[in-house]
């Protein structure tokens, strides 16, 4: 039961205390956000604390969310482009590009 807040560890101990048969805990995620602050027992000498928590603005660049939804979106619309251009062909776009398609790959024995 580590990681979880007291009222969880509380209502998993009631469930488990009412129930007859042993099933697998039900843990509800909260709605509201917690956050942890871990601060050591004592500081070693010669260390303040800063006088504010620094903060960090929201990256714009790489792994994001909004990247990843573009990057998504442009993958349909190309993966269904080429389903449609190849319908209107009746050509595979191997065979649009001027590849050999359905011959083998040219090494049986």
């Amino acid at each position: 039961m580590a990681g979880l807040c007291a009222p969880q560890q509380q209502r998993m101990a009631l469930q488990a205390s009412t129930s007859s048969r042993q099933l697998a805990p039900i843990v509800r995620p909260s709605l509201r956000r917690s956050s942890v602050a871990v601060r050591a027992v004592k500081l070693p000498q010669g260390v303040v604390e800063p006088p504010r928590v620094p903060t960090t603005p929201e990256p714009r660049f790489g792994f994001v969310k909004w990247a990843e939804k573009i990057n998504s979106r442009a993958a349909m619309l190309g993966f269904f482009g080429i389903l449609i251009v190849e319908a209107i062909a009746h050509k595979g776009i191997f065979e649009m590009a001027g590849f050999t398609v359905g011959q083998g790959l040219g090494f049986e024995f």
